[in-house]
C-alpha cells in the first residue's frame, strides 16, 4: 500500500533518491506500496503530531443530506468510511515512536487531508462538490463538502459532532444515509479531530451499502437524461433523484 510522507522541501531530493514519489493531485510525497517503510521513518508523520495514516482494504463513501447554513437549500454531503477493521499508524512526538493499531468494525473518518490518488480522480469526476478547501476553524485544508446552490463550505464539524448530525445517527434511528463502496481499496488520511468510530453504523451499513458499479451506472443514466443542461452537478434535483434511486432499494 502507498503511504504518504511529510518531506520538507530541503529534503525532497533525498526522499526522491530513496524511492519516494510525488503525488501532484494531493501535493505530497508518498512511498509506493512495493517499498518498505524502513528507509522513510524520518518522514512518517513527524510533520504534524495529529497525523494518522489509515490502511483499509475496504473503503466507502457515506452519503447523506444537510441544509446549507448560508442559503438553506438541501445539500448532498459525503464522508469517508473505512470498513472491516482497518489498520492505522500514528506518531507520538513525546516518545518519538510510531504506533500501529486496529480500528474495530466500521468507522467514519473526518477532516481528510490526503487520499490515494486513484480515489481522488474518482471523487473529482463523480462528486465535484466534494473537494479540498481551507477551514478557518481547523487552520488547514481538507476534503470538504460545498453547497450546490451558493458554493458555501460545509465543514465536517457540522456533520458529525453532535447527535442527529447527518453522520452521527442516534441509536435505533433510520438515518437518511447510504454507503457507496469505492473500487480502489487503499485509503490514507490525515485526521484533525480523530476517528469517528460510531458503532451504531454497524447496524445498517451492510443493508445500505452499494457497489461502485451500481452507483456509476445510475449516475451515468441520470446524467444522460439531462443532455441539455451544461452543468447538471449544480442541480439539486439531479442528486435527490440519484440518492433516492439507491435509498429506496
Amino acid at each position: 500500500m502507498d503511504t504518504r510522507l511529510f518531506v520538507p522541501f530541503s529534503e525532497k531530493d533525498v526522499a526522491k533518491k530513496s524511492g519516494a514519489l510525488w503525488d501532484k493531485a494531493n501535493n505530497t510525497w508518498y512511498i509506493p506500496g512495493s517499498l518498505s517503510r524502513a528507509n522513510f521513518m524520518k518522514w512518517l508523520g513527524k510533520g504534524d503530531a495529529d497525523s494518522i495514516n489509515i490502511f483499509s482494504k475496504k473503503t466507502a463513501l457515506a452519503w447523506s443530506w444537510e441544509s446549507c447554513w448560508k442559503c438553506d437549500n438541501p445539500c448532498p454531503v459525503l464522508m469517508f468510511v473505512v470498513k472491516d477493521n482497518a489498520g492505522s499508524m500514528s506518531y507520538d512526538e513525546n516518545t518519538d515512536n510510531y504506533y500501529d493499531s486496529t480500528i474495530l468494525k466500521n468507522a467514519m473518518v473526518s477532516h481528510t487531508l490526503f487520499i490515494d490518488p486513484s480515489i481522488s480522480v474518482i471523487i473529482r469526476k463523480y462528486f465535484p462538490f466534494y473537494h479540498k478547501d481551507r477551514s478557518k476553524d481547523a487552520g488547514k485544508s481538507y476534503w470538504m463538502n460545498h453547497c450546490l446552490c451558493c458554493g458555501a463550505r460545509l465543514g465536517d464539524q457540522y456533520l458529525i459532532s453532535e447527535p442527529e448530525d447527518p453522520f452521527n445517527p442516534i441509536p435505533d434511528s433510520d438515518p437518511l444515509i447510504v454507503f457507496i463502496n469505492l473500487p480502489a481499496p487503499e485509503f490514507y488520511y490525515y485526521s484533525i479531530s480523530g476517528i469517528e468510530n460510531y458503532t451504531d453504523i454497524d447496524r445498517f451499513i451492510n443493508k445500505r451499502s452499494f457497489e461502485w458499479s451500481d452507483f456509476s451506472q445510475r449516475w451515468n443514466y441520470k446524467l444522460g437524461l439531462d443532455k441539455n443542461n451544461t452543468d447538471p452537478f449544480t442541480k439539486v434535483g439531479f442528486w435527490i433523484e440519484l440518492f433516492y434511486s439507491l435509498h429506496a432499494l
